[in-house]
């Protein structure tokens, strides 16, 4: 048994209790009609932009991932005091590696280093922790550099589209990554700032029915209404940030998942990617509220169950076929979540989950029954990213073709795809 994992009654066997997520804390600005006016052209100017050659797409129909793997004294690693290391993290991310290339003959993996240098070096450490990916490096999977690739958490970059000549287009916040991310290594993908501060783990796209969907949790719009607040004391409507995600990424409707205290976000499940995915159009598979106590001792988590029971409704009421599964309050003090999953379509048209394992082997057999039951299939992967508050979608992110070759049409780059070592 891995390192973070617990055995299969529960108990953790972690270096490092994960340290608690503090809520953002509005500051009284001062009314300034100027500023209040700059944001409200900042608005205009998006919602009045071209956006006419943009097509939706569902998180669960693309086919391209993305990795990034951090220096072993990146940021994400000291924040963990080191309670795992890069070459863990590498053996676990060749897992997810493994599951999505042997899963469906159409998916493609890029995987981004740090250095240089590290390519070869990293190419080689995959192989070595999942010997399968062998025969498919360099046809589908690659490693190249990626400048400043220090923060393992690739969904959260952003979000891909498609535009009507086949590309992606990259869609991020106007303050990337809520002020510390960027994206300089997908040089040669279009990308779109729009004025929302989202991360890629609190937002989806998909389908019930015809209609398309945009979903957004509450941590996007708690951080949305902050950024415009403090422009001069500006208050964006729910319509406004309704109006951005549709144009954004060509949508019918926006439907926003909110706790019962609307204005702030559950600690122990900031994103929604921690409390609900959805793994093909028309299908919610999300924690179930009543595998919480409503007496626990922890008060974040009794919250958490009183929030998941507010997204279920809200979940029933757009349309969706909601499915849940089982979870425990010490796997949510963990920040352990079997709904933080990576949808893959088979070529069949099938789908499989990848959903980290945390060793706790009762929960995950009822898990594997529960989605088997409506016709997916499950592959599990060992996960330690929890000790950072993060799973197995935190830290794959996707792209909305599978046939763009990347590395080969990076500007300023070169021999970026290593050649393996005997």
């Amino acid at each position: 048994m891995g390192h973070g994992f617990s055995d299969s009654k529960g108990s953790q066997k972690t270096k490092k209790q994960p340290e608690p997520i503090e809520q953002p804390q509005p500051k009284v600005q001062p009314i300034d009609p100027v500023q209040q006016q700059q944001a409200r052209q900042q608005i205009n100017d998006f919602l009045t932009s071209d956006r006419s050659e943009v097509l939706f797409v569902s998180e669960s129909n693309k086919r391209h991932f993305f990795m990034i793997i951090p220096s072993e004294y990146s940021l994400s690693f000291r924040r963990s005091r080191f309670a795992f290391t890069q070459d863990e993290y590498i053996k676990e991310q060749a897992q997810v590696a493994k599951e999505i290339l042997t899963t469906s003959p159409d998916t493609k993996l890029t995987i981004f280093c740090s250095r240089r240098e590290r390519a070869s070096a990293t190419v080689m450490a995959f192989i070595a922790a999942a010997p399968e990916l062998d025969k498919f490096f360099p046809q589908r999977w690659e490693v190249i550099y990626g400048k400043d690739s220090q923060d393992m958490w690739a969904q959260d970059y952003g979000e891909s589209t498609r535009r009507m000549d086949g590309s992606s287009e990259f869609i991020m916040p106007v303050v990337p990554g809520l002020g510390h991310r960027s994206l300089p290594h997908l040089t040669r993908i279009p990308v779109t700032k729009i004025p929302i501060l989202f991360e890629g783990g609190d937002l989806a796209t998909t389908q019930v029915g015809e209609k398309k969907l945009v979903v957004v949790g509450p941590h996007t719009l708690a951080h949305t209404r902050s950024y415009y607040y403090n422009k001069g004391g500006y208050k964006i409507s729910d319509e406004e940030i309704r109006k951005i995600l549709k144009k954004a990424f060509s949508a019918d409707t926006v439907l926003f998942l909110t706790p019962p205290n609307k204005g702030d976000f559950p600690i122990l499940a900031f994103h929604i990617d921690q409390a609900v995915f959805f793994p093909k159009d028309g299908v919610a598979i999300m924690v179930k509220p009543e595998s919480i106590p409503a007496n626990a001792d922890n008060s974040s988590v009794t919250y958490l169950r009183e929030t998941l029971l507010e997204y279920r409704r809200q979940l029933k009421d757009a349309g969706f076929t909601v499915v849940e599964i089982p979870t425990t309050p010490e796997h949510l003090e963990q920040f352990q979540s079997y709904t933080n999953a990576v949808p893959i379509k088979e070529e069949d048209g099938s789908t499989v989950l990848i959903i980290p394992s945390f060793g706790d082997t009762a929960i995950e057999s009822e898990i594997r029954h529960i989605i088997e039951e409506q016709g997916m299939g499950v592959r599990f992967v060992p996960n330690s990213t929890f000790v950072l508050h993060g799973n197995t979608h935190c830290v794959t992110g996707n792209l909305a073709r599978v046939d763009e070759a990347l590395p080969q049409e990076l500007e300023g780059t070169s021999n970026l795809i290593p050649t393996k070592v005997a």
